[in-house]
């Protein structure tokens, strides 16, 4: 147990990425509860955001990517086979949460120099 616990607390060099990906889609989950406040968009998706309260959207948002962030980490502590396709996997998704956040903010200038 004691083994388990220290690789989850173990700094790798893979750690601020993982911090850069999470805060990513933060970001993302706040750019689009603005957007729906503001009306710009309707929220559709996967799971739309506030169709199951504020307690579902933190957990399904905020809590279980950090989850599936720690147990990327643990796996590339530990295991070495299929690092090359987690690193795929990282940069997948630090490209995708560019992207959407990269729209996120034009759609956001776009609303303030609308109004």
């Amino acid at each position: 147990m004691k083994k388990l616990l220290s690789s989850f607390s173990s700094f790798s060099e893979y750690t601020p990425t993982l911090m850069l990906i999470y805060t990513m889609n933060i970001t993302d989950y706040f750019f689009t509860l603005i957007m729906i406040s503001s009306g710009l968009i309707n929220g559709a998706g996967p799971y739309p955001i506030s169709s199951g309260g504020l307690l579902a959207d933190l957990i399904v948002k905020c809590l279980l990517p950090l989850g599936l962030l720690f147990l990327l980490q643990w796996r590339l502590a530990n295991e070495t086979k299929n690092h090359r396709k987690i690193i795929k996997l990282l940069w997948t998704l630090m490209c995708y949460f560019f992207v959407v956040n990269v729209f996120h903010i034009f759609r956001l200038c776009y609303l303030i120099f609308l109004f």
